[in-house]
């Protein structure tokens, strides 16, 4: 029975608020297990970048607010990038989702419609629904491809204020075409955010096109590639324009003075990163490899950090791995006969693949593989 101060509660929540389903994270279940479900780098930082970071840290003066424009490390993003990219074109978040929630906060009102795709990056629901907005899911092709003729009809619709575009998409890791992505800003007439999450793990990115479309905004995270998912670290590129007015949602000092270090020390050694960006391309190819060659569920083409699989066998094989101690993400309905497996390292990889095999070897035994 509930209480009158629960009940005093759930009458003052916002309406918003109380509907909302929160996110959720699979907490980790034994020890010693090979987590592969939160698309995270499975490699730690360099000893000598962390030796370096800790000099760094030494000299901070952490009774003093931090740098409130961050210009040091928008100097060094818009370096990493080119593609004549200013630091007054950049904005910094804890993590790319605080940037995606700055862009819902300005521009969507409640009432307003915000369009993306499905399956997509949950955030983006929530933050849409938390700002009052309605959000309205249009569902992907079979191959996690876009129809662009269903989209336009979507737009035609219900008339969206912002449309979110994951790309490389989270969770299937396929990717819409940048000349697609292009023709889109062109004719929509309210803001297209394009999530860059997976960036560094294709080639092409929609920055270079910022200039050409006053109504594009490209959001990027330190979270993957760079391995710094426990920094809380993202940022949003767009015109000067675009930028001043998210700024104004921004609370003052809202990017601690460690994190901005951690940023910088890192772009200044992205050798390091980048090699290992190519080392989990190929080992995503390999493990690509692999599943494909098996019958039994649909393997989508990635360019992402990770791997989609569907079909009626992948309840069983998200069975296996849990009995072999390895974490994958599974999904509620109507995801339910999918799984989305991070590349790891490649001794990480190699016993992903050896249950791969194993459990289709006794699904062949007992005759019922697929």
């Amino acid at each position: 029975m509930m209480r009158e101060g629960e009940k005093m509660i759930q009458f003052l929540v916002r309406p918003e608020v109380k509907n909302l389903v929160p996110y959720t994270v699979q907490q980790k279940e034994k020890e010693n297990m090979i987590i592969l479900d939160g698309n995270e780098s499975p490699y730690p930082l360099p000893y000598e970048l962390r030796e370096e970071m800790a000099q760094k840290f030494i000299k901070l003066e952490l009774n003093r607010y931090p740098d409130a424009s961050c210009y040091a490390l928008r100097q060094k993003i818009a370096d990493y990038l080119g593609k004549g990219v200013s630091p007054e074109q950049i904005l910094l978040g804890n993590g790319s989702d605080e940037v995606l929630q700055f862009l819902v906060q300005t521009f969507v009102r409640p009432g307003d419609r915000v369009l993306a795709l499905a399956p997509t990056f949950s955030m983006y629901k929530i933050f849409t629904e938390l700002s009052g907005g309605v959000y309205v899911s249009l569902h992907l092709n079979s191959d996690g491809s876009l129809d662009l003729e269903q989209f336009w009809k979507a737009v035609k619709i219900t008339y969206p204020r912002m449309v979110f575009f994951c790309s490389p998409n989270n969770p299937t890791g396929t990717r819409i075409p940048l000349e697609t992505i292009g023709e889109i800003a062109e004719r929509f007439e309210g803001i297209l955010v394009v999530d860059e999450a997976y960036g560094e793990f294709c080639q092409g990115s929609m920055i270079s096109m910022l200039d050409k479309y006053p109504n594009l905004a490209v959001t990027r995270t330190f979270s993957k590639a760079f391995g710094l998912a426990g920094v809380r670290l993202g940022y949003l590129v767009a015109n000067r324009d675009f930028i001043r007015e998210v700024s104004k949602v921004v609370p003052p000092y809202h990017l601690n003075s460690i994190s901005q270090m951690v940023g910088e020390t890192i772009l200044e050694n992205y050798s390091l990163i980048e090699k290992r960006v190519r080392e989990i391309i190929k080992e995503r190819e390999r493990l690509r490899a692999v599943l494909k060659s098996y019958a039994g569920w649909q393997v989508f083409p990635s360019e992402a950090n990770f791997l989609f699989l569907r079909g009626l066998e992948v309840p069983a094989l998200a069975e296996e791995f849990e009995r072999a101690a390895i974490k994958v993400r599974k999904f509620r309905s109507p995801l339910k006969d999918a799984i989305r497996i991070t590349v790891g390292t490649p001794e990480e990889n190699d016993q992903v693949i050896r249950v791969i095999k194993t459990f289709k070897e006794r699904r062949r035994a007992n005759g019922t593989e697929m």
